[in-house]
């Protein structure tokens, strides 16, 4: 870890603990922050260095891809295909919140964090630091919980992996989270949706 950690709230986010999140996003840099599940890395999901050192620090040996956060779902269509009205209807419902929607990814979505069918899974955060750091980043965001493969996923800065904490650039500490599950999976199919996860 390069630099350091720092206390945030995560009802009210200090708007230059945010902006030095934002910066070090900016600069390739992987950020371990409180999602608003469990505690995550994140790093930008346009750098693909960025992501190939995420993958690295969580013990992935084969590519695969994330689940990218956006701001809001005219962001989330800059990087999928428009879906029928029927699913933009659904995404009304499920933005934001913790439920990653996989959609067909469109030209403008990096090949790195696609799935070998050519989808992506995206997801709009409803905490107000999750939505502090893709404002002031300006780039969607790549969002893995802040764990290896073989770990469980952490509700404190205290309970993540001294490798994982070693291998980010920044910690942002908004203490211990309430219990959570992680963030449901879901992909729209004709007719209805299928759980992922």
């Amino acid at each position: 870890m390069t630099g350091g950690t720092l206390s945030v709230s995560r009802e009210a986010p200090e708007e230059e603990i945010a902006a030095r999140a934002a910066a070090s996003i900016r600069a390739g840099g992987l950020v371990l922050y409180p999602s608003d599940t469990v505690y995550g890395i994140c790093c930008s999901a346009l750098d693909r260095a960025a992501v190939r050192r995420l993958a690295g620090l969580k013990g992935y040996t084969l590519p695969r891809p994330f689940v990218i956060v956006v701001f809001d779902t005219d962001a989330a269509l800059e990087l999928a295909l428009p879906p029928e009205t029927g699913v933009m209807d659904r995404l009304a419902r499920w933005w934001p919140g913790p439920v990653s929607v996989v959609l067909p990814a469109g030209p403008a979505c990096p090949s790195w964090v696609q799935a070998p069918d050519g989808t992506v899974a995206l997801r709009v955060p409803a905490d107000p630091l999750g939505r502090m750091l893709l404002r002031m980043a300006e780039t969607p965001l790549v969002s893995s919980s802040a764990n290896t493969a073989s770990g469980a996923p952490a509700l404190s800065v205290e309970d993540v992996e001294c490798k994982v904490l070693a291998g980010v650039d920044l910690v942002i500490d908004g203490g211990r989270l309430p219990p959570s599950r992680p963030s449901e999976i879901l992909r729209p199919v004709p007719g209805g949706v299928e759980r992922i996860r």
